[in-house]
């Protein structure tokens, strides 16, 4: 089960983590290390994804897949998914591994008040922190469920995150029915 990826969404969050980084700049590790915690703040609060994207257990923590993805195409690597969007106008990927933002105008409108505070706590909490730190921090219970280079499961982050069984049946819930299609 997961939730519906958002691409519009997901630009913006990355906008939002990056236009509180200096120089608008930040390492590709650092900005899924953030995108990871804001997320599994958020669904163990409030049961919903912010963006829909699935996590993959890498070796240095949660890497958000589709996310990931859109990084490769800019800066030219093979990449699952295809697409006609073209991220160049609004950031650029500098020494392979950084994402630089160029267009910082997103709506923030497209965010929930509980969504700009779990994006916004991750970003106070974490965005001086060591790689090492932050690796460390990832490697929580989540990861360690899945196995290397697999999806974690959405129910293991937000236990995680300290969600009660109440919040895991209304996440089941809330997945459930984004999965119906209506004819």
């Amino acid at each position: 089960m997961r939730f519906p990826f958002d691409t519009i969404k997901s630009v913006a969050a990355i906008k939002l983590v990056l236009s509180n980084m200096d120089e608008k700049l930040c390492n590709f590790h650092k900005l899924f290390k953030i995108l990871y915690f804001s997320e599994k703040q958020h669904l163990s609060r409030y049961g919903r994804s912010i963006t829909g994207d699935k996590y993959i257990a890498m070796k240095d923590g949660p890497v958000p897949s589709s996310i990931y993805d859109i990084l490769k195409i800019l800066r030219g690597t093979p990449s699952v998914i295809k697409t006609s969007i073209d991220w160049s106008h609004d950031f650029e990927v500098r020494e392979n591994h950084y994402l630089k933002m160029i267009n910082s105008e997103f709506d923030m409108d497209i965010f929930s008040e509980s969504e700009i505070e779990c994006l916004s706590q991750s970003i106070a909490e974490n965005k001086n922190l060591s790689f090492t730190i932050l690796r460390d921090h990832s490697h929580d219970s989540a990861w360690e469920s899945a196995n290397q280079n697999d999806e974690m499961s959405i129910f293991d982050i937000a236990k995680a995150g300290g969600a009660n069984d109440e919040i895991i049946k209304y996440i089941a819930i809330v997945c459930e029915n984004h999965s119906v299609t209506v004819n």
